[in-house]
């Protein structure tokens, strides 16, 4: 959303203030800043409990702010002493250039001679906000989990008003996203916070408000932790991000899209990366592949117009998914290699992707027999560097040998269990940590290693989407439910409200009319389907919507706005408008859904300046109108005779 140049400017004021008045920042604590009602005075946003008893930062001893420029803001960084234990915390909070946000990063450090204190409690986040007289309203959605019926629960939207009981979101499994999504807004009617967890394993989050004690607080942690840091050992916990915005819940979603965009997506071979156009052979052909049958495949992808081809599991020894662990090329489906199905794909126009699945050790597989000491109940343990290195060393020997530009990284069990086994009493949580800083190091040394690879995270679907893992990941497989359309665009409209439409990557099985296509048009747009089956006539609508996709996607970067409350049923209509506030041009995409009677909708665009004026255009009929912004944010009506019937509009400011 373009909100005003003043509102985020006086956003970013107040949370500098309020970092300032806790110690992190250069400003004189007289400093007068623009209130923000869900900030407190001063903030110090960390908590450590030793031996199960709560100390706060005053109880440790600060040393001096270190502050130092880095890539896109500024780092404040804060060490606190803690005498009778020899810990030390090292609170990082890095205020970004230009946007009213924050990111929090904890460590701690053992500097003595045997193993720390026990430590039994650390939250990144423990923030207390006193007289907020308004009961706020949390909005969220779940993480790309999926279902069997429509409605979904894989990114739908929750809107909860906090109260005096503690609001509880969090991890599945020891998988980020397995249950909640790892963002969400609290708002009040004219400001809010937006937040984002970094933790690819298990978080939790409590929110309430004391209506009598006119008091909000948030608490983000790292749960069940009990554990001594061996000596000389350091730990890493849940970063956070925190964003503060002045105005509608609207404002705070786009800055927390356009954060995560600007801030933390990878770049690209040094760019920041528009969503993809993909070919992904594994929900219509599974295990069922080979180099002749994927060429057959290869060759309509390039007619439709797609960028990358990508083979998914079923390449190795033994298949999905009794195979992982092997790592070792299947010769009688591959008998050449993968490089001449790579090369063919590159003939064609477009890159080649390969899938992998390096945390799951199947049992019998290679990896097991030849190092059993790196396995545990089928999770490879990344915290080891000996087994870290042997993934890299395969992964890189397979990416230069075929020159891959794509790999989905993939995740399918649930480490928690595994984690809580093999931790003995006092180290509860160490072993997740350590896996979890495995995992950081290995995606860091892709992405150094292979600066033109996309980096597609997936676990099970969208179940591993965090803050750390954006960070590492160029886009996401958002969920395995990719059958049905109604439960795709639930993805959509409730994705995009947290994470920027450039992470959450969709394949389109079965081929169908524009309308199909245009449900789809709001993330990375791919296609599962087996495409040596379609007929000419299906290939030629298929080119000319990747084509009309392609024409759009620059605006998918912008601001989005949905035009009509997420559905739970089929029988409404749906729709959603992504605007470039710079360029005050856009799109907007109205669907009358597959059971709905009503004819008509009125469709209220946002962003929009009210005096200037827009040239729309109807992307079908070629028709062309001129409306002011004040009109359209009023309404537009737009007809369709019968259900499953889309509208996509175009707009642009006139100069």
């Amino acid at each position: 959303m373009e909100f005003p140049k003043e509102s985020q400017s006086s956003a970013r004021e107040a949370l500098a203030c309020c970092l300032a008045q806790g110690g992190y920042g250069l400003r004189p604590a007289e400093a007068v800043a623009p209130a923000h009602p869900l900030l407190p005075p001063a903030l110090v946003p960390w908590a450590v409990d030793l031996d199960g008893e709560e100390t706060a930062p005053g109880d440790w001893n600060a040393e001096p702010l270190a502050s130092y420029a880095a890539a896109g803001g500024r780092c404040l960084e804060r060490r606190f002493r803690h005498t009778p234990s020899g810990l030390v915390v090292v609170s990082r909070a890095m205020l970004f250039d230009h946007l009213p946000a924050v990111e929090f990063r904890l460590t701690i450090e053992n500097r003595g001679h045997s193993a720390s204190a026990l430590i039994t409690r650390a939250r990144s986040l423990a923030l207390g906000t006193p007289k907020v007289k308004t009961r706020p309203l949390l909005t969220s959605c779940a993480g790309g989990l999926t279902g069997t019926t429509y409605p979904d629960r894989g990114f739908r939207l929750d809107r909860t008003p906090l109260a005096s009981e503690a609001h509880l979101l969090s991890a599945a499994g020891g998988r980020s996203s397995n249950r909640d999504l790892p963002f969400f807004l609290l708002a009040l009617p004219d400001a809010g916070l937006c937040f984002g967890v970094g933790w690819s394993g298990q978080w939790q989050a409590q929110l309430r408000w004391h209506e009598s004690e006119e008091e909000l607080r948030v608490d983000i942690e790292l749960p069940g932790l009990r554990l001594r840091i061996p000596a000389g050992e350091s730990i890493t916990l849940p970063s956070i991000l925190l964003g503060t915005y002045f105005g509608p819940a609207e404002v705070g979603s786009n800055l927390l899209r356009r954060t995560l965009y600007e801030r933390y997506v990878p770049l690209l071979e040094g760019a920041q990366p528009l969503p993809p156009t993909s070919f992904n052979h594994w929900f219509s052909m599974d295990n069922d592949i080979s180099e002749e049958n994927l060429r057959a495949q290869a060759e309509v992808a390039a007619r439709i117009g797609l960028e990358y081809f990508c083979v998914d599991s079923g390449w190795f020894v033994g298949g999905f998914p009794e195979g992982v662990g092997n790592w070792i090329l299947d010769r009688e489906k591959f008998p050449n290699g993968l490089k001449p199905l790579a090369d063919c794909a590159r003939t064609k126009g477009m890159r080649f992707g390969l899938w992998f699945e390096p945390e799951r050790v199947a049992d019998g597989t290679r990896l097991e027999r030849e190092h059993p000491e790196w396995v545990n109940d089928n999770l490879l343990d990344l915290g080891n560097p000996e087994a870290r290195n042997w993934v890299a060393e395969m992964m890189d020997s397979l990416i230069n040998e075929a020159g891959i530009q794509w790999i989905r990284f993939d995740f399918n069990i649930d480490p928690l269990p595994v984690w809580e086994k093999i931790e003995g009493e006092e180290e509860r949580g160490l072993r997740q940590i350590r896996h979890l800083e495995g995992l950081y190091q290995l995606l860091d040394h892709l992405l150094q290693a292979h600066p033109s690879l996309l980096i597609e995270g997936c676990a099970s679907g969208g179940r591993r989407i965090d803050l750390e893992t954006v960070r590492r990941c160029h886009t996401f497989w958002k969920s395995d439910e990719t059958w049905d359309l109604p439960t795709l665009r639930t993805h959509i409209t409730g994705g995009n409200v947290f994470l920027p439409s450039v992470a959450l990557n969709v394949n389109l099985l079965h081929p169908g009319p524009a309308f199909a296509f245009r449900s789809l048009f709001g993330g990375p747009l791919g296609i599962g389907a087996r495409l040596s089956d379609w007929s000419e006539e299906v290939v030629q609508l298929a080119r000319r919507e990747v084509a009309l996709y392609k024409s759009l996607r620059p605006h998918l970067l912008g601001d989005y706005y949905p035009l009509f409350e997420q559905p739970r049923d089929t029988q409404v209509w749906e729709g959603w408008q992504f605007h470039d506030p710079e360029e005050q041009a856009g799109f907007a995409v109205v669907l009358r859904l597959e059971d709905s009677p009503y004819e008509c909708a009125r469709v209220r665009l946002r962003g929009l300046a009210p005096g200037a004026t827009y040239l729309l255009t109807d992307v079908d009929s070629g028709q062309e109108s001129s409306l002011t912004g004040a009109e359209l944010m009023e309404g537009l009506p737009v007809a369709l005779p019968q259900p499953a019937l889309c509208r996509l509009i175009t707009y642009r400011a006139r100069a």
